[in-house]
């Protein structure tokens, strides 16, 4: 390359300029070596934009200069590093094949074949077989209203007995324990709210929420610091302050449609809800209008199971009755449905396992006996996925499912109630969910082969 006034006269070498070459060296010991060399011609650069293409064949460039291996770590660490797959191929505008899996990802949580516990009544009571209702929580204990009683389901002695009772054979609709565990919020088909405290054993408040009777409490749902609930009535919504004892305001929906499903994020900000008359609202209990819906969402069918991400407060999970069968996953950040997924069954409640899986308990319309099943949420693609599901499980539908309250560990218990399409017969089932990732990870660090999941599988 020569410069000449403002003139830049390059030369260009040929494609094939520059092939290596071997020469022969005389070491000291008399004995001959083979040493590569390489033109500086050929390494030049003949043009600013368009490069010679035999500067860029490292090939033939690994070629002359694996004529000696590299011998030490270094070396050899540094050759691995630079061309990890060499071979005579390597850029030689030859595609590579693609990357294979060998087999599918095993689902995070597992599912047992058979309950941890079982719990029968062989009379169920009315409203047991209800579907808007919800008279199963767990709290100390697993708590279970039939009729005007609410039962204490004990695991460790694996026995049940009546905790408490509702006056004139009051039927109870639904039941609710506080954040603290120390209270029960109790709902019923007179419309009346009373609490039940744990450590006094008695209910000290009893309150009528609405002035009409016939407006049953189907659904509960507690504010983390424990002091207000929210009352899923017959044509409206109710906040009551215990503090006060007196409702804080009152949200009037459909007129004779029941509400099912209320339940509060974990920031305490946001209300969704659910009813007969196929409509899920959202509210904002930020905002000076706060019984305005910030969102809405019609569906074909009732919306009964309705539960907010533990992790992400802007996402709803959301379940439809028989007529539509789907699941909705609801994003407030983007105040749209971002998924939905046909079940092929009634969603009858549901309740999240962690940030991306959650479980479903399903009711009528299954072509085959799967009452409970695990689906993941895949955020990256905004899609669900079914991953697996539970056989048979004792009675007819799931028509609730509460999740024990501690966070995280190898294992989660999930308590369901289920009923014959008769009513006749009612149970009450816990399951052992077990994480398999943290199971493998817990035998690992105590230095054995994990075989934790033996007795456990995926259908």
């Amino acid at each position: 390359m020569s410069v000449s006034g403002n003139v830049i006269n390059v030369s260009r070498p040929s494609l094939f300029d520059g092939e290596p070459s071997l020469k022969k060296r005389k070491l000291s010991n008399g004995k001959e070596e083979k040493v590569s060399t390489i033109s500086n011609q050929s390494l030049s650069v003949s043009d600013r934009f368009l490069p010679n293409r035999q500067a860029m064949n490292q090939a033939r460039i690994a070629d002359a200069y694996l004529l000696k291996p590299p011998k030490t770590v270094y070396e050899q660490a540094l050759m691995k590093a630079l061309i990890p797959n060499y071979s005579s191929k390597t850029l030689l505008n030859r595609a590579s094949e693609p990357f294979q899996i060998s087999r599918e990802l095993e689902p995070v949580w597992q599912m047992p074949r058979e309950p941890f516990c079982s719990f029968n009544a062989e009379a169920g009571g009315r409203g047991s077989n209800d579907f808007y209702n919800h008279p199963l929580d767990w709290g100390r204990n697993i708590y279970f209203a039939i009729e005007s009683a609410v039962w204490a389901v004990d695991l460790l002695k694996k026995g049940a007995s009546i905790l408490t009772s509702l006056p004139d054979d009051t039927m109870i609709n639904s039941i609710k324990s506080s954040p603290d565990l120390e209270e029960i919020a109790i709902g019923s088909e007179r419309s009346t709210l009373a609490l039940f405290d744990l450590q006094a054993q008695k209910i000290t408040l009893s309150h009528q929420v609405d002035l009409f009777d016939g407006k049953k409490a189907a659904c509960l749902a507690w504010k983390k610091e424990g002091a207000e609930l929210t009352v899923g009535l017959t044509g409206s919504i109710v906040h009551f302050d215990k503090r006060q004892e007196r409702k804080a305001w009152e949200i009037p929906l459909e007129p004779g449609k029941a509400t099912c499903s209320v339940d509060w994020n974990t920031s305490d900000i946001l209300l969704g809800t659910g009813n007969d008359a196929e409509m899920l609202r959202i509210f904002d209990a930020r905002l000076a209008e706060a019984e305005k819906p910030i969102y809405k969402l019609a569906t074909k069918s009732a919306i009964k199971a309705l539960k907010w991400n533990p992790s992400h407060p802007e996402l709803l999970a959301v379940g439809t009755g028989t007529a539509d069968k789907h699941l909705h996953l609801i994003d407030l950040d983007e105040k749209k449905s971002v998924c939905k997924e046909n079940t092929g069954f009634q969603v009858c409640d549901l309740t999240w396992l962690d940030q991306d899986h959650f479980i479903v308990g399903a009711g009528y319309g299954s072509t085959k006996p799967e009452e409970l099943s695990v689906w993941h949420y895949r955020k990256a693609i905004q899609g669900l996925k079914k991953e697996g599901t539970i056989a048979e499980i004792p009675g007819g539908r799931t028509l609730n499912l509460v999740k024990e309250p501690k966070k995280g560990g190898r294992s989660v218990k999930i308590c369901s109630h289920c009923s014959k399409p008769d009513g006749t017969r009612q149970s009450v089932s816990v399951w052992e969910v077990k994480n398999r990732e943290a199971c493998d990870q817990y035998e690992k660090r105590r230095g054995r082969k994990s075989s934790s999941m033996k007795s456990w599988d995926v259908r």
